[in-house]
């Protein structure tokens, strides 16, 4: 019977590296007589007696109830979806694969050499304690496990609820491919749908692929939590325009959460970008009860006998949208800290967002990074909420980053979001670039660096216009650099100190001067948009602000070339505009934004 089968099973599985399918024994579970067993156990078991990699089909004509399913260093394609064993056409059919009732184990667990795709599959039901990791699946192994149309819901475990998958004895690498859902699963600690740890890979790549509705309940990453010295490439385009994590919760890293690991070289990576250039990765819609509503990023130290070892936490983003995420503080983006030498030194997250695809290192295997196409914006950070779990306002931050972090910008749009202030540094350094900051609304400073030290922000490229501020545009009490910026707030100060540090200060347009020295090339003046009220802030011809700073070459916001001395605009001290946009001959006179948007070809 299994030659038949052959053809069927595998042209579906054909991602699956595997032998010729020559070598290929099938063995089919289900309720008809030409069925070789009614156990999915049984039929593993017989796999692992033949050579080479074989395949296991699941028909829907019994039902699967009670299963905790054993796989240990075998190769093997384990496919459902079929009405029965006559059936050749698996379509898209799920085989319900149940574990309620199976004594607290996972449904699926996976052990040593264990090199899987599982493929049709309904994961469900697993209910497992508080330290048990991994319920609807738990992968303790060295080789790979793929994932295909299947859904994996409603299981719970202490850690990794609806997948747990930790690399052991060797590299490992989970990979979720198309029409994957991990849905409201319950971790009671932390990784509510995914947990990836140890030496392993998280590729989540492929087309509508979602990670939702899933629970951390005290712990880390609602969505999806790494913990290093795993690493994780993201960039679905997510399930019929749904970002691929959302609406997850947990106390920390509602969304995502990367952790460095409890040893020494247990680094924590993950690249978040888009792949397909007409649908942008998204994580939106996701929320903590404490911090870090959208990503959260945890270094570590490891103390030994040979000393301290700090363990870096890195996030490393291009092309994207982090949207619509709620926590107490740091809605779209928290770093944290570790201390060591008896609480005198500490190590913090770094969190890195660019709008060049090729600026963060990606993960063997992983696609690559690639622009959003002309027209789609992307690099946003928009409509974030820091507010209580039951809803009330909190003097949390939109992005806040504790000591010794460290954030690096180079293109952002950050709109619409709710909070005390939208970046927050305490003793960390900031580097923030090309970046649009209008229409928020911050109930304290929109951006505020405490404490003393050797840190401080560097502010440049930058236009900040039309948010709602309840104290300055800038209080530092760090160092501090701001350079060729556009500063609409007319009725704020644009500058305010807590001590006195060291500040450096160039070619700025201030509608509101309050703070900023005296100095020829700072200016108060209004600036004028393309379009202020549909929030084009994009300067209008002529506008203070236009050639008025020394070339430096590089791209604005738009990804169009810098330094464009235009005809008829007087360079104040150079051709460069400051602010976040550069105007480009031919479309400084037009008055919408279909020709000065910087996507027309």
């Amino acid at each position: 019977m299994w030659r038949q089968r052959v053809a069927g099973l595998f042209l579906a599985a054909a991602v699956f590296a595997a032998s010729p399918a020559a070598a290929y024994q099938v063995f089919e579970v289900g309720g008809d007589g030409a069925c070789d067993f009614t156990s999915i156990q049984a039929a593993v078991n017989a796999a692992a007696t033949a050579p080479g990699t074989d395949g296991i089909i699941i028909a829907r004509n019994i039902t699967y109830t009670a299963q905790h399913i054993v796989v240990q260093d075998q190769s093997v394609i384990i496919q459902g979806g079929y009405e029965d064993c006559g059936d050749f056409d698996v379509e898209n059919e799920l085989t319900t694969i149940n574990g309620a009732g199976n004594g607290g184990a996972a449904v699926f667990a996976f052990r040593g050499n264990a090199s899987v795709l599982l493929s049709n599959l309904f994961i469900r039901g697993a209910s497992r304690s508080g330290d048990a990791d991994g319920g609807g699946i738990d992968y303790a192994g060295s080789a790979d496990l793929t994932i295909q149309k299947s859904t994996i819901s409603l299981n719970s475990a202490g850690y990794g609820a609806g997948i747990n998958f930790r690399g052991t004895g060797g590299q490992a690498v989970l990979t979720i491919l198309n029409d994957v859902l991990v849905l409201n699963n319950t971790a009671q600690t932390s990784g509510g749908g995914i947990r990836v740890e140890g030496s392993a890979d998280l590729r989540i790549d492929s087309p509508q692929t979602y990670i939702a509705f899933n629970h951390a309940l005290d712990g880390y990453g609602g969505g999806v939590e790494v913990i290093g010295p795993a690493q994780a490439s993201i960039s679905s385009p997510g399930y019929n325009g749904a970002g691929v994590i959302s609406f997850n919760d947990a106390a920390r890293g509602g969304g995502l959460s990367v952790n460095a690991g409890p040893d020494n070289e247990n680094e924590a990576y993950a690249h978040l970008f888009t792949s397909d250039p007409q649908q942008p990765v998204q994580i939106s819609n996701n929320s903590a009860s404490l911090t870090g509503g959208g990503i959260y990023v945890q270094p570590n130290v490891v103390f030994d006998l040979s000393g301290y070892h700090p363990q870096a936490a890195t996030l490393c983003a291009s092309q994207f949208r982090i949207d619509d995420n709620i926590a107490s503080t740091g809605s779209a983006i928290h770093t944290d800290t570790d201390d060591y030498n008896l609480g005198l030194d500490d190590i913090g997250g770094d969190v890195r967002l660019y709008t060049d695809p090729a600026s963060c290192p990606g993960i063997p295997g992983s696609p690559p990074a690639v622009a959003c196409a002309q027209g789609l914006e992307c690099n946003t950070l928009d409509r974030n909420v820091a507010e209580d779990t039951s809803g009330q306002p909190t003097q949390g931050a939109t992005m806040l980053l504790w000591k010794e972090s460290f954030l690096r910008i180079y293109g952002l749009h950050m709109r619409d979001n709710v909070a005390a202030q939208m970046l927050r540094l305490d003793d960390t350094d900031a580097d923030v670039r090309n970046a649009l900051i209008a229409n928020n609304s911050a109930e304290g400073d929109l951006i505020l660096i405490q404490t003393g030290g050797d840190h401080g922000l560097t502010l440049r490229g930058t236009t900040i216009a039309d948010n709602a501020i309840g104290g300055s545009v800038v209080r530092t009490g760090n160092d501090i650099e701001l350079g060729n910026l556009i500063i609409a707030q007319p009725f704020v100060p644009a500058f305010s100190v807590d001590e006195f540090p060291q500040g450096f200060f160039e070619y700025i347009v201030s509608s509101n001067s309050g703070g900023l020295p005296v100095q020829p090339n700072i200016l108060q003046a209004t600036p004028s948009f393309v379009d202020g009220l549909s929030r084009n802030y994009r300067l209008a011809f002529g506008s203070p602000g236009m050639d008025f700073a020394p070339a430096a070459g590089a791209y604005d916001l738009d990804g169009n070339p810098r330094d464009v001395d235009l005809a008829g605009v007087p360079n104040a001290f150079g051709p460069r505009d400051v602010g976040a946009y550069e105007s480009q001959l031919g479309c400084v006179a037009q008055a919408d934004t279909i020709f000065c948007d910087g996507f027309d070809e």
